[in-house]
């Protein structure tokens, strides 16, 4: 029974087995962006568990991939069949191994909470569309933090990227306790049009095995969560993900303490 796939094997006709946010990861892989190692655990996995037969062969399968990564931390991300889940499935950061396999029940069970349940019905969302996958990254420890957009959906201008940063955990600006700052920067010449710096009270860390919210120390509250060279780099990657895909993206993205990007998601925008 296949009850992993390595992120970097993943390609399009593997989506029944590791839904669709890992088969856009599996896609920027092949693109040679810089995505954290990890692994899945497929659909098979979920419906053994569905049917009370999560064995010691698929528990011995999550501890070998795990230790695979050569990391002490992982995100544990749900990984839907349908793309309707936005905002509805589990999702963790900072899981030791001993938590690990706890938070994949969680990720599983989060289909099938009452919310969930009522979301589905509100979607039509039946058969296999209410499956879902896991995928267990390599955690990177953010320094700043935020999501792009391929086309600017505040102008709606094609032909410009908007960027919002943040210090810390994306996870933190994603929940909304913070306003981002904002970049918007044209597509063919890079000339950043526009900048928005708020100033950043509080950010999340992980400090003494807990995600924390902290202050910004003062030498960083009132600057911006990103450099111009980190801005371009960004654009650039942004263009690159859009050209292979030929739709625009929402694109999320963390700089860690090497002052290294890399990227976590992407998926298919939709701008009304």
């Amino acid at each position: 029974m296949i009850y992993i796939q390595k992120l970097e094997d993943i390609t399009k006709s593997d989506f029944l087995m590791v839904g669709g946010k890992a088969v856009s990861l599996g896609d920027l892989f092949h693109q040679d962006l810089s995505v954290p190692a990890g692994f899945v655990v497929t659909t098979e996995a979920y419906l053994d568990f569905l049917n009370g037969k999560v064995s010691l062969d698929l528990e011995n399968q999550i501890s070998s991939s795990f230790n695979s990564l050569n990391s002490e931390l992982v995100a544990v991300r749900s990984s839907a069949l349908a793309d309707s889940w936005t905002g509805q499935l589990e999702t963790f950061v900072n899981v030791d191994k001993r938590e690990l396999m706890n938070k994949i029940i969680s990720c599983w069970n989060s289909i099938r909470s009452a919310e969930a349940q009522n979301y589905a019905a509100e979607k039509n969302l039946i058969g296999n569309q209410l499956l879902v996958a896991v995928i267990v990254q390599k955690m990177i420890q953010s320094v700043s933090s935020g999501v792009m957009f391929t086309i600017n959906p505040m102008s709606r201008q094609s032909d410009e990227v908007l960027i919002e940063a943040g210090f810390g955990l994306g996870e933190y600006l994603v929940r909304g306790p913070i306003a981002p700052d904002s970049f918007q920067i044209e597509k063919k010449t890079l000339k950043i049009k526009g900048r928005d710096i708020k100033v950043q009270e509080t950010m999340m860390k992980f400090i003494d095995g807990e995600n924390k919210e902290i202050p910004v120390p003062n030498n960083l509250k009132e600057k911006p969560a990103l450099d111009d060279s980190k801005i371009l780099e960004l654009t650039k990657i942004a263009v690159q993900i859009e050209e292979y895909y030929h739709h625009p993206q929402t694109i999320e993205w963390t700089v860690d303490d090497q002052n290294k990007i890399w990227i976590l998601q992407t998926r298919s925008t939709v701008i009304v």
